[in-house]
């Protein structure tokens, strides 16, 4: 028996192959698709509403490509994470792993709080899905899918799925106020980024910080 739908339409990101094909099934940017059938995990259109979930399918590596996707008679079928499956998908437009990073870093801030909990953290490290925070020359380390940040020459580290998050600031005494003068933010996928690995900011670039 097909899984009911809701004529909705959601707002999510969506992994692909070097070629633009999840599945063996080939994409274009700006085009439209539609299934008569949908099962999570085995028929119908994927996506994820979280971004942070679209690299667990997809490495941020490897040349695989992303996109904002919108998804409608999206199924009510859900499992451990945000992916979804829909009968409708528009590939509204490509996305790079920078900006999937910067998206995830605001994401991770609305949906979790993390801002929040950042402001009255009292502590450098944090677990599961929690915030951790340091200041200039400082560490923070942070557990499975949690935010790692840190300021001026600090190190960030953190568990899978983390995001790790290093920027610098300087006083402005033309504008009368602090300005980021080099940031950079990374998502912990064991490749590209290693887990409980310590990272330094140089450049615009995490980069493994000396021990």
């Amino acid at each position: 028996m097909t899984q009911e739908t809701k004529p909705i339409t959601i707002i999510g990101y969506k992994g692909f192959d070097k070629d633009l094909k999840c599945r063996d099934f080939q994409y274009e940017v700006g085009k439209e698709y539609e299934t008569d059938e949908v099962k999570l995990c085995e028929k119908g259109f994927h996506f994820c509403e979280n971004p942070h979930d679209v690299l667990s399918y997809y490495s941020a590596g490897e040349g695989n490509r992303f996109a904002i996707v919108e998804a409608s008679d999206v199924s009510d079928e859900r499992k451990d994470d945000s992916k979804r499956v829909s009968k409708r998908i528009r590939i509204k437009a490509e996305i790079s792993v920078f900006e999937i990073c910067k998206i995830v870093v605001s994401a991770f801030f609305e949906n979790f709080g993390f801002k929040k909990k950042i402001e009255s953290a009292e502590t450098n490290n944090a677990g599961y899905r929690g915030a951790a925070n340091a200041g200039d020359c400082g560490a923070a380390n942070a557990g499975y899918c949690g935010a790692a940040i840190v300021l001026n020459n600090g190190r960030v580290k953190g568990g899978y799925g983390c995001v790790l998050v290093a920027r610098n600031i300087e006083w402005s005494n033309d504008n009368n106020l602090y300005e980021v003068t080099d940031w950079a933010c990374g998502i912990v996928d064991g490749v590209n980024i290693k887990e409980d690995t310590w990272y330094r900011l140089d450049n615009g670039k995490l980069v493994e910080a000396d021990d």
